[in-house]
């Protein structure tokens, strides 16, 4: 196939929405009259031979919300105007000549979900507004667990999904908060590798752990992690010993039941949890219609069910009370369960 040299012109389309020339030899630097397309919402040049810097003008394509230019041999920074597309949710730009740092006006476009800038020469660290993002999505990359500077990993909370990579050549490794996000699987052995690590909230996800997986250090630190279903106990995410009260502290299962609900829900608060939230209504309004699922609601007619979901919830809220100590045993949890719901005698009819 012959190279494309000249497509200038495509920037007098004003009405253009989509504009995709892939791995077609297209050379040559990327217009700055494609700056004019206001309606533009993709732009895909991926996989040619374009040179030259990318046009700051495409700064000014409000409507864009995917810009695709990898594999390509383009050069120069990043421009800053960028940051000025405010509905930008992929950004990939790897495998160019690109250098310089990363502007931190990309980094503050709140709808940004992807960004691949990988296989260029670009420098300087990243900035802390990178932990502002709220909507990316995707795995977490194996590369960040053979990271060896890597001192502090925030990523909390988004809608990152997929399993957690092995922490291989992370010496340096102090602070991890993944807190909030769709990570499944099981938490890594390879974390008792991390031994300087300080600080870990996996809580909020959705990981398989029902029971508390210690990670032992090499200094001998022992490292205790708990979830019941993306939920961990306040004392277990920051890695302190176990104690016996923590295996009850699956109460949040109960209230995800009555409520149908994730620990994570999107209708919470930020920085508020399923268990934060149901306490919350509980102590200000002592109302289960305002706590319990509306389709569950409709079979409390018989006023022993409302108290039976009652007695469930107040299990529930002593199973996760803040301190160990509080909580009841899972002994006594079958107790109560039992005396909620006591079991009914069979009645038998005489013919």
């Amino acid at each position: 196939m012959s190279a494309v040299t000249d497509f200038k012109g495509l920037g007098n389309c004003s009405s253009l929405s989509i504009l995709a020339i892939v791995g077609s030899n297209l050379t040559g630097n990327i217009p700055s009259s494609f700056g004019l397309l206001d309606k533009l919402s993709l732009l895909y040049l991926t996989e040619n031979r374009l040179s030259g810097r990318i046009p700051p003008e495409l700064g000014k394509c409000k409507s864009l919300t995917e810009l695709k230019l990898y594999r390509n041999q383009l050069e120069g920074e990043i421009p800053i105007e960028l940051g000025m597309l405010s509905e930008l949710q992929n950004l990939e730009l790897f495998e160019n000549r690109l250098n310089g740092e990363i502007p931190i006006s990309i980094w503050k476009i709140q709808s940004l979900r992807h960004v691949l800038l990988y296989k260029n020469n670009l420098s300087g660290e990243l900035p802390l507004e990178l932990t502002h993002l709220k909507r990316l999505e995707g795995s977490i990359p194996s590369d960040v667990g053979k990271c060896p500077t890597l001192w502090r990993t925030r990523l909390d909370p988004n809608n990152l999904s997929g399993v957690l990579p092995e922490f291989l050549d992370n010496p340096n490794l102090a602070y991890m908060n993944i807190k909030g996000n769709n990570i499944s699987g099981k938490i890594p052995s390879s974390l008792g590798n991390c031994t300087n690590l300080t600080s870990i909230d996996l809580s909020m996800n959705g990981l398989e752990v029902l029971y508390l997986q210690s990670l032992s250090s090499a200094s001998g630190t022992s490292i205790s992690v708990s979830g019941t279903l993306g939920y961990i106990a306040p004392e277990n995410a920051y890695m302190t010993a176990r104690g016996k009260e923590s295996d009850v502290y699956y109460g949040v299962v109960l209230l995800e039941l009555i409520t149908r609900r994730k620990p994570s829900d999107s209708s919470f608060m930020e920085e508020v949890d399923i268990v934060g939230w149901v306490r919350s209504l509980w102590s200000e309004t002592q109302d289960i219609t305002a706590i319990v699922d509306s389709s569950l609601m409709e079979e409390t007619v018989d006023s022993n069910v409302a108290e039976q979901i009652i007695g469930v919830l107040l299990i529930a809220l002593r199973c996760t009370e803040k301190e160990p100590s509080s909580r009841p045993t899972m002994r006594d949890v079958v107790k109560q369960l039992l005396d909620v719901n006591p079991p009914q005698r069979k009645r038998y009819s005489m013919v």
